[in-house]
């Protein structure tokens, strides 16, 4: 079967791939008006199916060429760069189809002998994404067609279908069933009268060359649908059952089936499948009902019903409340007194028992229900039940809702308690760190205050060392100029100055006796 063979060939990237929402109105058109020959096979794709979908002597179409005016078989404009791109026609992306199209029109219209090979002069072939391709202006050429961006093409990712190649006959042989992933740019060929046709184009005014007018409405779009299928029926007369058996396929599990070209849709295939039946949305039943109203002003004041469908909402039985009962017409207001013994849930004996269960289904008020028939009395007891009933509901439903909020309460309790606990094991690892890094903190603070102290005893021994060597030196100068050795020399002067250093020299006394300057023994010592 043709469902067994469609295999997922993920060309596309995930964004692009949509999955297929044809309306019924489109798949009318496909049928009626794209032109396929009589014996085609159409197929539309699953719900799990999408565009890169591929199976062999199956051709992927968009339905945007046909929504623009495009006919089966294609122009031999549209065909020659369909042969030359070898790409399936779902590869190409809407804008090469609005420039095809239009310079259809223009080619109808102004007679301008237009070909494929002209197309060359002024465009060259560009991807637009993974499995997309598209043209683009080549530098410094003239715009042929002009606002080609401007056409409104929304939702085309969604709008495909798989025609049966073999069916197409002739004209369809040339397409591609595969489809490609990537391609280098490519120049399309251009015939020697390129510029004579290219110069009559752009002789056009340039509002006449622009896309929404030469194509402001397609001769098979969706609002002329209905139009065209009531003029067919119409005009068919006495013919109006002869039909052409175009065959439709709608995927069913692992088999397909054929409808004529008459029905979009038949009933059965609707009925055997869910996925058969493609039904529009509510989005797109308001925007065409929209396009008809603008259409057609006749059917303005007529409003789009659009089926709502509500799911089922569960409903409580319409109890009325013990305040609401209501006795029987017929049975009198009654006032029913209880009087039980206090230990009646502690009686042993029977006889006993039996006479409390007497009073209680024998009230006080026993005179009352005697003056009453017996369908008084049955109403007046049927009303008692019926409170009773609804008071042991009610209290089970409040016994219910305080179980509830009970769990809830000790769940929250609970949830409390534990995070309690974490809490207080967090204070107490936060606590033990504090304390190791005051500990730390003191011990830093200690060791720097013994380095300082370090630093001024050794920077103190230092400068004694500097001066006692600076004196020895000048002292070996005074002997060396007595002994004749130097001349000019100011003794009484440097003797004054070695006596006041000598006195400088002198290391201080601390406050407790002890040179700051003596080592440890020393201090020992000298304090003995």
């Amino acid at each position: 079967m043709a469902s067994q063979c469609f295999i997922p060939q993920f060309i596309l990237e995930p964004k692009s791939a949509k999955q297929a929402k044809l309306t019924e109105e489109q798949v009318e058109l496909i049928q009626t008006s794209a032109g396929f020959p009589p014996n085609a096979v159409i197929r539309f794709p699953a719900a799990n199916e999408r565009m890169d979908w591929f199976c062999p002597g199956w051709v992927n179409f968009l339905y945007y060429p046909f929504k623009i005016g495009m006919k089966f078989p294609f122009s031999p404009l549209t065909r020659g760069f369909l042969e030359f791109v070898n790409l399936s026609p779902s590869q190409i992306m809407p804008q090469v189809w609005r420039i095809l199209r239009a310079l259809e029109v223009v080619r109808e219209k102004y007679d301008i002998p237009f070909e494929f090979e002209d197309l060359g002069f002024t465009y060259e072939l560009r991807t637009s994404g993974p499995g997309r391709f598209t043209v683009a202006m080549k530098d410094k050429k003239p715009r042929l067609i002009h606002k080609v961006d401007k056409a409104n093409d929304r939702g085309w990712m969604h709008w495909y279908f798989f025609v049966l190649k073999d069916s197409l006959g002739s004209e369809g042989s040339f397409l591609e069933d595969n489809l490609h992933k990537e391609k280098k740019a490519i120049s399309i060929p251009y015939g020697p009268k390129l510029e004579e046709r290219t110069a009559r184009i752009q002789a056009i005014p340039v509002e006449e060359r622009w896309f929404v007018n030469l194509v402001a409405e397609s001769p098979v779009s969706l609002e002329d649908s209905d139009q065209e299928s009531e003029t067919s029926k119409a005009g068919a007369g006495e013919n109006a059952d002869i039909y052409i058996p175009m065959q439709v396929v709608f995927p069913v599990g692992d088999s397909s089936q054929t409808v004529p070209k008459k029905c979009s849709y038949p009933a059965t295939a609707a009925a055997s499948s869910s996925s058969s039946r493609l039904v529009p949305s509510a989005h797109e039943l308001l925007a065409l009902d929209s396009k008809k109203k603008r259409a057609s002003p006749r059917l303005a004041s007529t409003p789009l019903k659009i089926p709502k469908v509500t799911m089922p909402v569960e409903t409580k039985p319409n109890i009325p409340r013990p305040s609401e009962a209501k006795a029987a017409p017929d049975s009198k207001s009654l006032d029913v007194n209880l009087s039980l013994s206090s230990d009646f849930c502690r009686l042993q004996d029977v006889s006993l028992m039996r006479s409390e269960v007497h009073k209680l289904l024998l009230p006080s008020s026993l005179d009352v229900f005697k003056s009453l028939p017996p369908i008084g009395v049955l109403s007046a007891s049927s009303v008692y039940a019926f409170q009773s009933m609804q008071a042991s509901l009610a209290a089970a439903e409040r016994v219910v809702l305080l179980e509830r909020a009970l769990d809830e309460s000790r769940r929250k309790e609970s949830t409390a308690h534990s995070l309690a606990e974490e809490n207080a094991k967090l204070v107490q690892d936060l606590q033990r760190e504090v304390s190791a890094q005051s500990a730390q903190i003191s011990r830093l603070v200690n060791r720097t205050k013994a380095l300082e102290a370090y630093g001024r005893k050794k920077k103190q021994e230092v400068t004694d060392a500097a001066c006692y060597y600076v004196w020895q030196t000048r002292g070996d100068l005074m002997a060396s100029f007595l002994a004749g050795e130097s001349s000019n020399w100011n003794a009484e002067e440097d003797i004054a100055t070695w006596k006041k250093v000598q006195e400088d020299m002198d290391p201080p006394v601390a406050e407790d006796g002890f040179d700051v300057g003596q080592s440890d023994g020393e201090a020992d010592s000298q304090h003995a």
